[in-house]
């Protein structure tokens, strides 16, 4: 008899598995197999017990999620938890009561953590062992998600590379739109992170990669760039530069310096470079325009040109920038007419190379009439 009771019982399971999605199919047993095991009890004696009690099927709910906020998951996920085991009560034929309102309502939360130093960050930088590296941690620094880092392309940078234009479909290799807000926005650049992430481009190019307007920005020598790989960048560089701080939860360790913080951090460091400077160009509406946020009527009344965005980065400048400020970047259209010759954008990189080359070469000539240097070059 015992033995029927549990081939019912397991067929019961069985057949409320098979009534969701088969994607869906995998998380529901995963979660009620967890309810399961949290209660200490097989589903059968669960489903008597509520059907002979309803009040202690109501309090035994609400314990169940005290315990899961206990364990400090997300509010969301919490409330799906619930809904999964709601749902297979509600399978069984029991009548449940009305959900509370934590799990009707409960949406994501924001960490209320300090910003970071930007000295912090300026370590970080310093601590980049590559152009990639260094790519990365300016785009960041910029208040992107990592997200839009693994999807940006080379048409979207503007002729003097001081500003990034971000469509409402900002799709990354795979075909994912990683515009989380999917509105059309732009951030600036500061001179020394357009000048690193052409220097990337330069060094793609050298290793034989046929850099084209519509190739990715930012990509490893093995291909695309994915969240993963941007987030052990930048813990590695948080390490190294030795101002990661971690906390010891329950069942993880959780790093408090992380990618995402650096939005935050983006304004705060903006809004102390204004009052520096006296300037006026950092209000709100501008600052959650450059960090891709949704803006009020879908942006029809709240719009910046690119000339505005680059007042605004160049005046406060000085008091954000990660690297040593770059020389001016020179104005690149595609194609380059010069004279009758139109130059592609990769042979004007190549030339733009060369005559940089040639600058340094000038230097150490210079360097070396004024006695500072003993080697002939």
């Amino acid at each position: 008899m015992e033995q029927l009771d549990n081939v019912v019982e397991s067929s019961l399971k069985h057949l409320w598995l098979n009534s969701v999605d088969s994607k869906t199919r995998s998380q529901y047993r995963t979660y009620i197999n967890k309810y399961e095991g949290w209660s200490k009890s097989s589903h059968k004696v669960l489903v008597e017990n509520a059907k002979k009690d309803p009040v202690w099927l109501a309090m035994h709910l609400d314990s169940y999620r005290d315990s899961l906020k206990k364990d400090k998951l997300a509010p969301n996920t919490i409330t799906y938890q619930m809904h999964v085991v709601r749902s297979f009560y509600k399978f069984c034929g029991i009548t449940l009561p009305r959900a509370s309102r934590q799990d009707r309502t409960s949406g994501a939360t924001y960490e209320t953590h300090e910003a970071y130093p930007l000295e912090a960050a300026r370590k970080m930088y310093a601590q980049a062992r590559t152009s990639l590296e260094r790519g990365v941690m300016q785009v960041l620094a910029a208040a992107q998600r990592c997200e839009v880092l693994t999807a940006l392309r080379v048409y979207m940078l503007s002729e003097d590379r001081r500003i990034v234009h971000i469509p409402p479909r900002l799709l990354d290799d795979k075909g994912i739109n990683c515009n989380k807000a999917s509105v059309p926005y732009s951030f600036p650049l500061t001179s020394s992170a357009s000048a690193d992430l052409l220097q990337h481009l330069e060094e793609r190019r050298r290793a034989g990669d046929p850099v084209g307007s519509n190739s990715l920005l930012l990509t490893t020598h093995r291909g695309p760039l994915s969240v993963i790989q941007i987030e052990t960048i930048f813990y590695r560089l948080a390490d190294a530069a030795g101002v990661q701080k971690c906390v010891i939860l329950p069942k993880c360790t959780k790093k408090m310096i992380h990618p995402h913080g650096m939005r935050k951090s983006f304004k705060s460091w903006v809004r102390a470079a204004s009052r520096k400077t006296g300037s006026g160009q950092a209000s709100d509406l501008l600052l959650d325009y450059v960090i891709g946020h949704r803006m009020k009527y879908g942006g029809a009344y709240d719009a910046f040109e690119d000339s505005q965005l680059l007042e605004f980065i160049t005046e406060i400048e000085p008091h954000i920038s990660l690297g040593m400020t770059a020389a001016p970047i020179p104005t690149i259209a595609t194609p380059v007419k010069q004279g009758t010759r139109v130059f592609g954008e990769q042979e004007f990189l190549q030339l733009l190379a060369l005559n940089e080359l040639r600058i340094a070469r000038l230097e150490r000539s210079i360097e070396l009439l004024n006695g500072t240097k003993q080697t002939v070059i």
